[in-house]
């Protein structure tokens, strides 16, 4: 059972980074005065939270 929670968090962690990839490329395609000021901390605790579930992820498949 652990082994599956792990994959679905390693695989959540996946899709979040490549989401704040994605939102990062149209941020700076299509960014401009409007855009809010809290953007890049978006990016940065979307990738953060990526990371942090890939790692859990793993330690959960490897136990």
């Amino acid at each position: 059972m652990l082994k599956l929670f792990g994959a679905i968090l390693a695989m959540l962690g996946l899709w979040q980074i490549y989401a704040s990839k994605k939102y990062f490329q149209t941020l700076k395609k299509e960014g401009n005065q409007n855009t809010s000021a809290f953007s890049p901390l978006a990016i940065y605790s979307g990738f953060l939270s990526g990371f942090i579930f890939i790692i859990i992820g793993i330690k959960f498949i490897t136990l």
